[in-house]
């Protein structure tokens, strides 16, 4: 069963407001969507006249609403004026694709960056584990708020054939551990502060592997796994699970 998406009614970041659309939206949503620079590389239908892409606009508003919790779909608002989305592009179980738009006039300021990584926080507290952008090869400035969001490079690749055109998509994604509290274990404790510099908290499949007693090295899963400048990050922007989330 997928993991339902609970959207919040407003994030607030340093400079944008993240919510979900209102019917005052339409307009520029429909700007957006039918953008020849950002249509080049966010891949939307080729609309044949003016009442599909409103089609289109009513649907994505219907699927940000609150209640709908089977889609993300979030307006990216700067001085109460939408200048972007954020949208799911598919879910599975306890993972999840995200896309995403900044309008042309507002690109290069760091807005995408700092809406992704909003989202990213949003998607760990609704409780997802994995998040994938994937990127048109050309698109070098997409690669690049992806990695300043703290995504790493996956080995997925695929092909794409867009408006004509194959395009090779490569895929970025980021990873949440949960973790479990050690305050009354700490018979692991010293092994949990060598690697996540912490004596209180360490993943959850690192201290089952310890209990089950197949592993003595407790740390090695996460290590071969994801790396420790991906843990540090993890940490550092986005915090760890509360104990209620504990096992």
């Amino acid at each position: 069963m997928n993991i339902s998406i609970k959207k919040k009614p407003l994030v607030q970041t340093e400079r944008l407001t993240i919510k979900p659309y209102s019917a005052a939206d339409k307009e520029q949503l429909a700007e957006l969507l039918t953008n020849e620079e950002i249509t080049e590389t966010f891949m939307v239908p080729d609309f044949e006249n003016r009442e599909q892409v409103y089609s289109l606009v009513d649907k994505l508003i219907l699927f940000s609403r609150i209640e709908d919790t089977a889609h993300l779909e979030y307006g990216i608002y700067l001085d109460n004026r939408m200048i972007g989305f954020v949208n799911d592009c598919g879910t599975e179980v306890d993972a999840i694709e995200i896309g995403y738009v900044i309008h042309p006039k507002y690109q290069g300021h760091g807005y995408a960056t700092e809406a992704v990584k909003a989202v990213l926080k949003e998607l760990q507290e609704m409780g997802f584990q994995k998040v994938m952008a994937g990127f048109f090869e050309e698109n070098t400035a997409s690669r690049k708020v992806m990695e300043k969001a703290g995504m790493y490079l996956s080995n997925e690749v695929e092909e794409e054939e867009y408006r004509g055109k194959r395009h090779k998509c490569f895929y970025y994604e980021m990873c949440f551990p949960q973790f479990v509290t050690l305050r009354e274990k700490p018979e692991i404790a010293e092994k949990a502060s060598e690697w996540f510099h912490s004596k209180w908290f360490v993943p959850v499949e690192v201290y089952q592997e310890w209990r089950s007693g197949t592993d003595e090295d407790v740390c090695a899963p996460v290590r071969r796994g994801d790396g420790r400048k991906q843990d540090e990050y993890r940490k550092k922007e986005y915090g760890i699970l509360p104990p209620s989330r504990s096992v």
